[in-house]
């Protein structure tokens, strides 16, 4: 499906379109933003891989794209592509 899929602290998680070249912060825009508990430096795509082997895992800071050098993070989505992005209160606590 040539859809990506916005999940978690955006105002309107949910499957887009993609109709042309979509950046990771075009797809933010999309879901109109971040809520107020956006985890929004560590948002994770997860991408499948080719032929359909398991999912990437990539990671992406929305002020290092914004403030810092860090606009290779701003990826082209692919169809399927999952953004997901976590709570604070979600940032993992170590294991006992």
């Amino acid at each position: 499906s040539y859809a990506i899929f916005v999940l978690g602290e955006v105002i309107r998680p949910g499957k887009y379109p993609l109709k042309s070249k979509t950046t990771l912060l075009q797809a933010i825009t999309l879901a109109q933003g971040f809520t107020a508990v956006a985890a929004r430096n560590k948002i994770v795509i997860f991408r499948l891989g080719k032929d359909a082997e398991g999912l990437a895992k990539i990671k992406a800071s929305y002020d290092d794209i914004v403030l810092r050098d860090g606009t290779k993070q701003n990826i082209e989505l692919k169809p399927g592509d999952q953004i997901v992005v976590p709570s604070e209160t979600m940032v993992v606590l170590p294991t006992h």
